[in-house]
């Protein structure tokens, strides 16, 4: 005697649909909105001064800079993580520059928040 089949509550499709919502939303939480929005803000009233455009073409072009940057994470290599600080013993060549290649970045950071 086989044992009863039992039917999935959700078909392969719909629950592959909700995993992805549910890693968006748990990346989107990762990511400062309310820092990116300002950032964009500050860009265009940048553009503004710069360029002879309406508020509107400037907003726009402002906002696809942004998507622009946002499209290029994915291949950023600091996704990936990070190794420690210059100095902490990595005994590994890569993860000592990936650590100095940081410190870098931090030291430049977003002059918006003096970060």
């Amino acid at each position: 005697m086989s044992p009863p089949q039992v039917t999935a509550l959700l078909s392969p499709g719909h629950a592959a649909s909700l995993l992805e919502q549910v890693i968006y939303e748990q990346v989107l939480e990762t990511i400062d909105l309310d820092r990116l929005a300002g950032i964009e803000t500050m860009l265009a009233m940048e553009l503004a001064e710069l360029e002879d455009l309406s508020e509107e073409e400037t907003v726009d072009l402002a906002k696809s800079m942004i998507d622009r940057a946002l499209a290029r994470v994915p291949d950023d290599p600091r996704r990936y993580g990070t190794f420690g600080s210059p100095g902490d013993s990595l005994d590994c060549e890569l993860c000592e520059a990936e650590a100095r290649t940081r410190t870098r970045h931090q030291q430049h950071r977003d002059p918006l928040h003096g970060d």
